[in-house]
């Protein structure tokens, strides 16, 4: 008898164990940036967390390391109910890569997710996206048409829901990137 409650104990434990492991899984964990503000040219704090990650891309046949940053925006921004859908659609995740100057929006946003202190990448498919600056192959009227990248600042017109805040959205770094 001892040895059956002995072997369900163990078997309960490794269960539980392989399910924390299932729900917590996290292939890439993306830090949060240090030393940044986002903010609009009103002077509005964006309600918005900005990460990073390197992603290994193929460009012209060579394989190279890309920075870039994920701006993850606020669940309430998200669910705000002026948050229509179509074009002006605002998504919980963008894609900013700075060397490129490209802003996306992530393919498989449910690959993404949002933690107090990191954004939980799941899988590689997180890793693809749509540019939407001034793509008129997947919008209408593109949510971003302007963007400026600078060593210490990225700035684009705001869309949706962000219009809220002001015309342009500014993510400003100090003295680290």
């Amino acid at each position: 008898m001892k040895y059956k409650f002995t072997i369900i104990v163990i078997s309960i434990l490794v269960i539980t164990c392989l399910f924390y492991m299932f729900i917590s899984s996290c292939n890439r964990r993306l830090p949060e940036v240090s030393n940044y503000t986002i903010f609009s040219n009103t002077g509005m704090a964006m309600p918005a967390k900005l990460y990073s990650r390197t992603v290994k891309s193929v460009i012209d046949g060579k394989e190279e390391n890309i920075d870039e940053f994920i701006l993850c925006f606020n669940d309430t921004l998200i669910a705000n109910h002026l948050n229509a859908s179509g074009d002006d659609k605002v998504y919980k995740f963008l894609v900013i890569i700075p060397n490129k100057k490209i802003i996306g929006l992530v393919n498989n946003m449910n690959a993404l997710k949002d933690k107090e202190t990191h954004v939980c990448q799941e899988n590689d498919d997180a890793d693809n996206f749509t540019s939407i600056i001034n793509n008129h192959t997947f919008f209408s009227n593109p949510p971003i048409k302007e963007a400026t990248f600078t060593d210490k600042k990225i700035i684009f017109n705001t869309y949706g829901v962000l219009k809220q805040y002001g015309e342009t959205a500014i993510i400003e770094f100090g003295n680290e990137k």
